[in-house]
């Protein structure tokens, strides 16, 4: 399948920069996004406005809650309080941050019914989770007939993950199957060696401190072809009854928005043993993971 970025912006919303025949956004007419160019929320709030409406939930929203429109209602779930997430990011100290409605674990989302919500959004949080293909599969799980997942992920070509590989599928499938922990040491290592730049004993030290926290670093990273791929084979894997309706480039970011055809049920409990119904309905996910390997670097 050719890999493409859509663009599917109305041209009334580009304008061109003054020195560059690079087209800008500007800001949307009935939203309450600030009309400052080169803003992420801006095509944020417009793609929201295509697709998000009804009653669900918006997972780490901080200090950047999508700006959602009038047919939509938001409740706010992170897994720390306000006071908490305070301490947790004290960079954010000047920002005005979302107070969460539910205290949750947004990969597992324990205290929401199968089938109960219109949407999910969850923006600069994929790259936390350490179980991404478990984390999908209890998404897709929360929505209703027609419900939608609104993801933004980081494009590591513009952050500060550039110096590191993209994350393969095969190691998300390595996690979904044998646990997270496998390669938790080596994400911490990965993070303190290649983004906050250390050498030798420092950065292993500075990884086991991290780890021995329980810090949220980006586990994983994901150029935009990675993160087509990755959603591709990701709804393939799952069983998601639905398909990736939006995949467009946004400054540093990828969005990403994909839809439920209908309902998808229940997810096992215990998401990292192939004994689980998950599992069983493909039988073999190694032998699929195989199967597939060829496809995933063309």
């Amino acid at each position: 399948m050719k890999n493409e970025t859509y663009m599917n912006l109305d041209q009334s919303l580009l304008v061109k920069s003054s020195n560059s025949s690079i087209p800008k956004l500007i800001s949307l007419p009935g939203t309450s996004v600030p009309s400052t160019v080169n803003d992420k929320r801006i095509l944020r709030a417009h793609i929201a406005r295509r697709y998000i409406s009804g009653i669900g939930i918006e997972i780490g929203a901080l200090g950047t809650p999508l700006d959602l429109p009038p047919s939509a209602q938001a409740i706010y779930v992170d897994r720390l309080s306000l006071e908490d997430l305070r301490n947790e990011y004290p960079e954010l100290a000047h920002r005005e941050l979302r107070s969460p409605d539910v205290i949750d674990d947004g990969e597992m989302l324990h205290k929401f019914d199968e089938g109960s919500l219109d949407f999910i959004i969850a923006n600069h949080v994929l790259e936390h989770c350490e179980n991404l293909l478990g984390t999908l599969a209890v998404h897709a799980s929360k929505l209703r007939k027609g419900g939608r997942l609104f993801y933004a992920v980081p494009n590591r070509d513009f952050t500060f993950d550039r110096h590191r590989q993209v994350t393969p599928f095969e190691h998300l499938v390595e996690d979904f199957l044998d646990g997270s922990e496998k390669h938790r040491a080596a994400h911490y290592l990965e993070w303190a060696t290649l983004v906050e730049g250390l050498k030798g004993v420092d950065a292993q030290a500075r990884a086991a401190q991290l780890q021995q926290a329980k810090y949220s670093i980006h586990y994983h990273a994901w150029d935009a072809k990675a993160l087509m791929r990755t959603l591709a084979l990701g709804t393939e894997f799952i069983n998601f009854p639905g398909f990736v309706a939006h995949f467009e480039l946004n400054l540093h970011e990828i969005i990403a928005c994909s839809f439920a055809q209908i309902s998808v049920g229940a997810v096992p409990s215990d998401l990292n043993k192939a004994s689980n119904p998950l599992c069983n309905h493909r039988q073999c996910c190694r032998h699929w993971l195989t199967m597939r390997h060829n496809n995933w670097h063309h």
